[in-house]
């Protein structure tokens, strides 16, 4: 941003040196018309036109930006809500893992149990 500013202050000095240095009057036509105007007020006009379609250019191009700054806010935000459902619905699933892994566990020791039973009951 500053290199900006400072090749306009340089830029706007040559042309101040430019216009001082050439300011005798010159005929301008225009639609049929003819002026005599000083050849350092054009270039001041031309410039100053210049500057204000620069100006409404980089307004365009920030309003643009700020439009699509707002949409990827928007997505941001549905794409973190989407990752807080998938965070609890891994909680959920890890949670619902660990019960049934205690449950075959249970069924595993039941079995077991139930072998050494049934391994008792035929020995005598």
């Amino acid at each position: 941003m500053q290199i900006y500013f400072i090749f306009s202050l340089i830029a706007s000095i040559i042309l101040i040196v430019f216009a001082i240095t050439n300011a005798t009057p010159v005929p301008i036509k225009i639609f049929m018309l003819q002026y005599e105007l000083s050849l350092a007020l054009i270039i001041f006009i031309c410039t100053a036109f210049g500057a204000i379609i620069a100006t409404f250019i980089g307004f365009v191009k920030q309003f643009k930006l700020k439009k699509e700054i707002k949409n990827l806010k928007k997505e941001n935000k549905e794409l973190m809500n989407v990752q807080e459902k998938l965070n609890e619905e891994i909680s959920s699933l890890k949670i619902s893992l660990e019960n049934y892994e205690n449950l075959s566990e249970e069924i595993m020791d039941h079995e077991k149990n139930i072998l050494k039973d049934n391994e008792l009951q035929e020995l005598i």
